[in-house]
């Protein structure tokens, strides 16, 4: 008796707590064996579990662990009784409903236990098989920005759209729609990507008959301190050789886009950015900025780098070419849907480096698969049976900066880039359909030297030619050599639209119109005209012709365009033969610029200003040598042309005619006015008189 009454009072001294979890979803399908547990928080304890309880749908309560005296049912076992793992075999119909799982452990000082609960939703199916996401099975994204994934399939008489979370809890997309997650297609969802997100969600489609279809999709959440870029510092040595390397300075970079001081962007770069400079110049000083394409960040994320000139130098990289595959191996179309507008490039490769489409108006989009936000999308997925790779864009809600000419590019090696021009028009009944733009820039050559002609296309083009201003005919031919006439093509690719061409050697033949000619891929023949201007040397003046002003007078000289040269040092000399630096009486105002040479007439002496004026600038070379250019240019005042002085002789003779009719019309008033006075005084003399 004592003995009893001693454990009844030990086990008064057990205290319990209980712990509980939220309801967890699970779906099978009939006679596939059902997993219950481990309950959630168990492998916090260091303690064992004392016991393992099931409660079932009906609310009937069976003890798995420690095995019951005579037994327990044999539909359930445990698998692993450290977290109260339980097994149901052969489920049917009758065994959908919800079970709790409950975990009882004892701490190791034996006097308290805490009871944890695991509730489960078990669905029982007809059947339950996996299908296909659409876009992509996993993503990698930052906070804030949005994916979208659904099923591509289309189901006969679907009941419900089902999202499990990674902790396996429900969301009926159809019928309840949360701040961040909603429904989109017809089973699929769009979410707004949180920190906490992470992890593996489960869409199932649940139909009429029975039977039910999931996907899963697992999203990996990239943590947003990687978006935050320092600012890096790097010092060269002047008339060096260089490379600018941003580095990857963001993990998982796919793509780079290097931006100088003075707001010129060079080739993308694949990842990491690095760019060579054969001589290092005051030029190249100052802010440069790298603007990388992350995975799972669909605007590009910019980092500054700043460049002085100093003593040591830099350590180099290899260069990334960005050359665009001659033959066309690259797939594209245009589709609609709902509103929206999607744009898909296909590749027949087994992977990519990166995908970015350049809007109309030159923003950039760097495309990951599933990501987006609420005006565009990523829209991309690998398919392993024939090896196309897909880069696509959908266009929500589209406006007037989407519609034009987009550009696809596809890099599938570290240095071939794939792309195609895809146009995206706005639709509109009984509207013109809208004309393709051609586009030529006007070309400024040396002597002597290779020089490139540039026109382009807002379409894909199939092939171009030139024709310059004696009449010679230009094919252009892809390769290293070609054969002349034929000019070498050294464009970005004829899918993207760019007919750019090589001429090796600038004659006096060059100068003057030519034409190019753009084949539009099953479509007619563009024409645009440009201008060759042939120079002297890598110098040009700004106006052939200055004319004095009442104020500052400027007379300003340039690199040719396109030369890339860098002025190391500019003078002047007047028409009268002498140099110009620094003008002690102040007359002369003088810059030197890396851009420009600038001389400023504040104070005009006609004797010593008019005619002509000579501008000399050196420019840098390879090893520290030098190369000097000149430009010419005449300064004039503005004198009264043989027309002027017609024109003031015809209004001085108006004049005078005008004021020589008014005095003889003046004088004839008066003496006609006199003469009238005169007849008045006669009448009245001669009145006869009056009749009494």
């Amino acid at each position: 008796m004592k003995r009893y009454a001693l454990a009844l009072l030990c086990l008064a001294a057990l205290t319990a707590t209980a712990i509980s979890s939220k309801a967890v979803t699970r779906y099978y399908a009939i006679g596939e064996q059902i997993e219950l547990g481990p309950v959630s928080g168990f492998e916090q304890y260091n303690d064992e579990v004392y016991k393992c309880e099931l409660v079932t749908n009906n609310g009937t309560k069976f003890t798995i662990y420690p095995t019951p005296k005579g037994g327990f049912d044999r539909r359930f076992d445990v698998y692993d009784y450290s977290g109260c793992k339980i097994y149901i075999r052969q489920p049917s119909k009758t065994d959908q409903g919800t079970w709790q799982v409950i975990a009882t452990i004892q701490k190791r000082n034996k006097k308290t236990t805490d009871i944890m609960t695991g509730d489960y939703d078990v669905q029982i199916r007809e059947s339950y098989k996996e299908r296909a996401l659409s876009p992509t099975r996993q993503a990698y994204v930052y906070p804030d920005q949005q994916v979208s994934v659904y099923f591509n399939e289309k189901f006969d008489e679907l009941t419900s759209c089902i999202l499990l979370n990674p902790s396996r809890e429900k969301l009926e997309l159809k019928s309840t729609e949360s701040a961040n997650i909603k429904l989109a297609n017809e089973c699929g969802f769009k979410m707004n990507v949180k920190e906490v997100y992470g992890g593996e969600w489960t869409l199932i489609a649940d139909l009429k008959n029975g039977s039910a279809y999931h996907g899963v999709f697992k999203l990996v959440v990239k943590n947003k301190k990687d978006l935050q870029v320092n600012e890096t510092v790097h010092h060269f040595k002047r008339g060096e050789e260089a490379s600018i390397d941003g580095g990857r300075a963001v993990d998982q970079a796919k793509m780079c886009i290097l931006e100088d001081p003075h707001g010129v962007r060079y080739p993308i770069n694949t990842g990491s950015c690095s760019l060579r400079i054969p001589i290092v110049t005051e030029h190249h000083e100052g802010i440069w900025k790298a603007y990388y394409g992350l995975e799972g960040m669909e605007y590009l994320v910019e980092q500054k780098i700043t460049h002085g000139i100093a003593a040591g130098s830099s350590s180099t990289t290899s260069k990334v070419l960005f050359n665009v595959l001659d033959d066309i191996s690259l797939y594209s179309n245009v589709t609609r849907s709902n509103g929206d507008i999607n744009l898909l490039c296909q590749v027949r490769t087994s992977l990519i480096k990166f995908c970015s489409f350049v809007r109309p108006d030159g923003e950039i989009l760097h495309m990951s698969f599933a990501v987006g936000n609420e005006n565009y999308f990523g829209n991309g997925v690998h398919n392993r049976d024939n090896y196309m790779t897909d880069c696509g864009i959908t266009i929500h809600k589209p406006t007037s900066a989407d519609y034009g000419s987009w550009k696809c590019l596809v890099r599938i090696s570290y240095s071939e880039t794939l792309g195609t021009i895809l146009k995206v028009t706005k639709p509109a009944r009984g509207s013109a359909e809208a004309k393709s733009v051609a586009k030529a820039n006007d070309v400024y050559a040396k002597s002597g030297a290779s020089y490139d002609v540039k026109c382009s296309a807002d379409e894909v083009l199939s092939y171009c030619w030139l024709r310059s201003p004696n009449g010679t005919v230009h094919n252009v031919k892809m390769g290293k050599v070609v054969q002349q006439p034929a000019l070498q093509y050294v464009g970005n690719g004829l899918e993207l639209g760019d007919c750019t061409a090589r001429v090796q050697e600038a004659t006096k033949s060059d100068a003057g119109k030519w034409s190019c000619h753009m084949g539009v891929a099953n479509g007619p023949e563009l024409e645009v005209d440009f201008k060759v201007t042939l120079k002297e040397s890598y110098l040009m003046a700004a106006r052939d012709v200055v004319y004095l002003e009442k104020s500052d007078t400027d007379l300003i000289c340039r690199p040719l365009p396109e030369s890339n040269k860098i002025i190391e040092a500019c003078r002047w000399v007047n028409p009268q033969g002498h140099g110009i630096n620094v003008d002690r009486q102040g007359r002369y105002f003088t810059e030197s610029a890396s851009t420009h040479c600038r001389l400023t007439i504040r104070v005009v002496d006609f004797e010593e200003d008019v005619g002509e004026w000579s501008c000399h600038a050196s420019f840098s070379g390879k090893e520290g040598s030098q190369e000097e250019g000149s430009a010419s240019m005449i300064v004039s005042y503005r004198s009264v042309g043989i027309g002027s002085f017609l024109s003031i002789g015809l209004f001085v003779s108006l004049l005078v005619f005008t004021l020589v009719g008014l005095f003889i019309l003046f004088v004839y008033k008066r003496r006609l006015a006199a003469r009238r006075s005169d007849e008045k005084i006669i009448l009245q003399g001669e009145k006869p008189p009056k009749y009494p």
